[in-house]
């Protein structure tokens, strides 16, 4: 059995492929743009003046889109194709393999990037994988089948 076989959306779910390639590439922007403004805030209490904070959190901004666009097309990707070869539909399965995702992504970029991972960036990362695969279910439309329930 293929995934052209499988369905994770209820049959009311309009244009589901599209929704869900949508949301692959919105999310990252949602996710980006949230924790670019707790960076500005976190800039602003910590650089000296008003150009230093711009700069810190410009940086910062990019950093984060390039690292949500890097996580969504990889282990972002592979955990939408898991559910869906699963069939999983509810939202504790979506936001459990978000977080592992997460987490895995969290130990191959502290390792390739920064030469070691801590805990309070693998639970960055899995609270970023969490939201990420979240927000595609939300956008996708993805639900419950009220049959099963």
């Amino acid at each position: 059995m293929s995934l052209r076989d499988k369905s994770i959306w209820p049959p009311e779910v309009k244009a589901p492929h599209r929704r869900l390639l949508i949301g692959i590439f919105v999310a990252p922007l949602i996710i980006a743009a949230i924790l670019t403004g707790a960076a500005f805030l976190i800039a602003g209490m910590s650089e000296p003046d008003r150009e230093s904070a711009l700069a810190v959190t410009r940086d910062a901004g990019v950093a984060l889109m390039i690292l949500s666009y890097v996580y969504a097309l990889s282990l972002g990707i592979v955990g939408i194709l898991v559910l869906w070869w699963l069939e999983q539909r509810g939202a504790v399965a979506w936001a459990v393999a978000g977080a592992l995702t997460g987490a895995i992504a969290g130990l191959v970029f502290g390792e390739v990037l920064m030469g070691g991972v801590d805990r309070a960036m693998l639970l960055a990362y899995a609270l970023g994988g969490w939201a990420f695969m979240i927000i595609v279910r939300w956008i996708a439309g993805v639900r419950p089948d009220p049959e099963e329930s």
